[in-house]
């Protein structure tokens, strides 16, 4: 993909994070070719603006988004625990109830998620069932910006391209951790 981005014929290409301009931008000159490579960060998909409640909830809901969901319970929840956590709960967008006639278009499924999304005091964004050495600069930050639009904290994987991408312009509301050990103490 990236490599068929840089045609002589092209005068720009529109790409998903700043590792995929370098990318292009690299076979562009490869190529002697005078095509650019533009980022187009993500937008939400939070047309509602569905916004977390900060309740007074007995125990704070960290919310695990992505396809590992399940892998990670366990362990991340053990580590907490070992670390002295107390009163949390460890929850997957699975697990969280909508009530899916009261879902809003344009985009039903946007609203279904940021519905998801805003029930978590905490979200993890982290890594997907996705293999390939090209991931980490092709994986768009989607699930990472939704999450930050419902104004809950995140903590995202490192290992992608796009959400360092998203750090570097909303490092308050969030942070990297490389490891699921490194994530357990970032939210401990």
């Amino acid at each position: 993909m990236v490599k068929a981005s840089a045609s002589k014929d092209w005068d720009g290409v529109l790409v998903g994070t700043s590792a995929m301009v370098g990318e292009v931008s690299k076979h562009a000159a490869a190529l002697q070719s005078s095509t650019k490579a533009f980022l187009l960060p993500h937008h939400h998909s939070n047309f509602h603006a569905r916004r977390h409640s900060k309740s007074s909830k007995e125990q704070v809901v960290i919310g695990l988004i992505g396809d590992d969901s399940d892998e990670l319970t366990g362990p991340l929840t053990t580590c907490m625990s070992n670390l002295g956590a107390v009163n949390f709960t460890v929850k997957t967008l699975s697990q969280v109830p909508v009530e899916i006639l009261n879902l809003l278009g344009p985009s039903v499924r946007g609203d279904f998620f940021a519905t998801k999304l805003s029930s978590f005091d905490i979200g993890i964004v982290w890594t997907q069932k996705t293999v390939g050495p090209d991931m980490w600069e092709r994986k768009p930050p989607q699930r990472l910006v939704n999450a930050l639009s419902v104004g809950i904290p995140v903590v995202a994987y490192a290992g992608y391209a796009g959400h360092q991408d998203v750090a570097a312009l909303g490092h308050k509301f969030m942070q990297l951790a490389a490891s699921s050990d490194e994530l357990c103490t970032v939210l401990v």
